[in-house]
């Protein structure tokens, strides 16, 4: 690896000399000068620590003809390196890093002596298609600079379209390195039912697995789960066994108006309750509309607040009369199951405005701090709804289950990820708590979140540890909506492009 001192940049504009680093702020800029003998990706490491929370700032590059590659990378606070993958053009390169936000001080910046080998990806590596339901199937690819040269399979290959990500906020070298894979119906029908493994082969012949499983019919089952693609926001609609409706959220206002209000009109879907996890507008979207629609109302505060301290029993039976909850009304350990009727599935709130004696102790500096995540339990499926809470909180709910002796009820298969892995995420919780798929409701932004490329990719994804289950890292950005079905002895999800 090459190093270059912070200090010893080409230029530094609105920097200030920290001890060995620089001190760079979203006002900064820096410029470097680093040379490639070929093109390609090299690995860049950044060495910086920050004053509070992430930071993200832009990185361009460009090459003496003045072509120019523009990235965004995010620093983490937790981890003084971060890691992230560069294009040089041949020759003399001009590195530009211009502040974007947050602070804090940086040391070194090395880049390795020739391209790095590059963790191509296909995102999902799983999915399932109905014959009586054909659609076309989406698969995001991570390429960089290669190209797929065909989709093989046992029985030969099958044809499919290429275009470029569609993923919302894409940067352009984002935009360079990721397109979309289309399978048509018509394609896909040539594969027997059953599960296959597709190959996508890129041009220097490496070949990347996807696994597709073929079904003659679109199987309905007691519990399903729907997590809506709303982009940076959340909506998640429960389907349950006693055929009721339970929305989680509405995802901002033009979310709430243009996916999920048309999906439930569509498909002539009455939400019987609507849970709010905490009062920002990219969850709580059309709220009051939704609530009218559906003959839904919310219970008194003031009669609320009056019980919060009481024993359930007699909290419940007033919260029962009404479709409506949000953070302010429950506490950690309540059962909504015990509240509303949710046809045996088990719904034990895991953290909420509130302590688990009512009274209330979260940080209300920040309202994700407070807001409601959920375990859900069917059979032996086991589904973990973190809304927006941030490391601190998932670290404290690991303490308080401990204390009941009761860790490892945290456990799940399925995790939607917490705040959209924007802010900070504990790999620590994430993997004791061992998902064997997470789903993360983000826009293209993500990419430039450390809490998601450097603490979760390095911290859960790259990393082995004991039983580790992962098989798939769900972004709404890449692969739409997840539908997941839920039997009393199996589960399976699938991805959704377009829900109409």
């Amino acid at each position: 690896m090459k190093e270059i001192l912070f200090q010893n940049a080409d230029s530094l504009t609105d920097c200030e000399i920290r001890g060995e680093g620089v001190f760079f702020t979203a006002k900064s800029a820096a410029r470097f000068t680093v040379y490639a003998d070929v093109p390609g990706y090299y690995s860049f490491v950044f060495d910086c620590d920050l004053v509070y929370g992430d930071a993200w700032h832009d990185i361009i590059v460009i090459g003496t003809d003045g072509s120019s590659i523009r990235y965004r990378v995010g620093f983490p606070k937790v981890q003084r390196e971060t890691k992230t993958f560069i294009y040089l053009f041949a020759g003399k390169n001009s590195v530009d890093m211009n502040g974007s936000y947050g602070s804090g001080t940086f040391y070194r910046l090395r880049y390795s002596d020739a391209p790095a080998p590059l963790p191509y990806a296909v995102s999902p590596t799983n999915d399932i298609c109905c014959l009586d339901r054909p659609r076309h199937l989406k698969i995001h690819l991570l390429h960089y600079d290669r190209t797929p040269s065909e989709i093989r399979w046992d029985g030969g290959t099958l044809p499919f379209t290429m275009r470029p990500s569609r993923a919302e906020d894409l940067l352009q070298g984002d935009a360079l390195i990721r397109s979309e894979l289309i399978l048509s119906p018509q394609a896909l029908s040539i594969l027997p039912v059953g599960k296959h493994t597709l190959y996508i082969i890129l041009d220097d012949g490496r070949e990347l697995p996807y696994t597709l499983t073929v079904k003659e019919k679109d199987e309905k089952a007691p519990l399903e789960i729907l997590n809506f693609n709303v982009h940076h926001g959340s909506a998640t609609l429960l389907s349950l066994p006693n055929g009721r409706h339970l929305l989680i959220d509405s995802g901002k206002e033009e979310c709430a108006r243009d996916i999920v209000l048309p999906y439930l009109a569509r498909n002539g879907i009455h939400v019987d309750y609507y849970l709010l996890t905490h009062f920002h507008d990219d969850h709580d979207g059309m709220l009051e509309d939704i609530l009218a629609q559906n003959g839904l109302r919310k219970p008194d505060m003031a009669v609320v607040e009056q019980s919060l301290t009481a024993d359930a029993p007699e909290r419940y039976p007033y919260l029962s009369q009404f479709g409506y909850l949000d953070s302010r009304m429950v506490r950690p350990f309540d059962r909504l199951d015990r509240i509303w009727d949710l046809g045996g599935v088990e719904v034990t709130v895991l953290n909420s405005r509130l302590d688990e004696s009512g009274r209330q102790t979260i940080d209300m500096t920040d309202e994700n701090n407070s807001s409601t995540s959920l375990a859900v339990v069917y059979g032996g499926f086991r589904y973990h709804h973190a809304a927006d809470n941030y490391a601190n909180v998932e670290e404290r709910m690991l303490g308080l289950w401990e204390a009941r002796g009761e860790k490892s009820f945290l456990k799940c298969d399925y995790f939607y990820a917490n705040h959209h892995f924007h802010g900070s995420v504990s790999d620590t919780f994430i993997r004791y708590i061992n998902p064997k798929v997470v789903f993360v409701s983000a826009q293209a932004a993500v990419y430039a979140r450390a809490a998601y490329t450097t603490v979760y990719k390095e911290g859960v994804q790259l990393r082995g540890y004991p039983g580790k289950r992962l098989q798939d890292t769900l972004l709404s950005c890449e692969v739409g909506s997840v539908r997941v079905k839920v039997f009393k002895d199996r589960w399976m999800y699938e991805c959704i492009d377009d829900l109409a």
